[in-house]
């Protein structure tokens, strides 16, 4: 292939399928244990054509062609605890202790890939009125 003449200049596969001999051993044992399988067929919606031409080289409707469809996780805990006091004197304490905690895993589109995430926020709110105020 040239700049100034870009047509393919070898015979294509039989089949369009590459020999097995002809693949460097390491390499395929590789791929066969550890690049998952296309499930799906196509961009998938993803947007990688514009006006339908391809957007980025090598996104024909044979790539984007995986989906991974392990299951988003999600745990959720949240719990608050509030005390109220009124004094004799109409002095008044508010108190709120709020806590929760966030756990999961979102996946992204190839297997091993994604994202966990841990939350756990806490807030500690006062509040109170004093109705009068007494030299010590």
């Amino acid at each position: 292939m040239s700049t100034t003449n870009p047509q393919t200049l070898r015979e294509a596969f039989p089949s369009n399928v590459i020999p097995l001999s002809r693949l460097y051993p390491a390499a395929a044992l590789m791929l066969k244990n550890y690049v998952p399988r296309p499930n799906t067929m196509g961009d998938m919606g993803y947007g990688m054509t514009m006006n339908g031409t391809p957007a980025v080289f090598g996104s024909g409707m044979d790539s984007n062609n995986l989906l991974d469809v392990r299951d988003a996780l999600e745990r959720n805990n949240q719990g608050t605890i509030r005390v109220d006091r009124t004094f004799g004197n109409g002095d008044t304490l508010n108190a709120r202790f709020s806590s929760g905690n966030e756990r999961g895993f979102t996946p992204q589109n190839l297997p091993g890939y994604g994202f966990n995430f841990d939350n756990a926020p806490r807030t500690v709110p006062l509040s109170g009125r004093a109705s009068s105020l007494r030299p010590s």
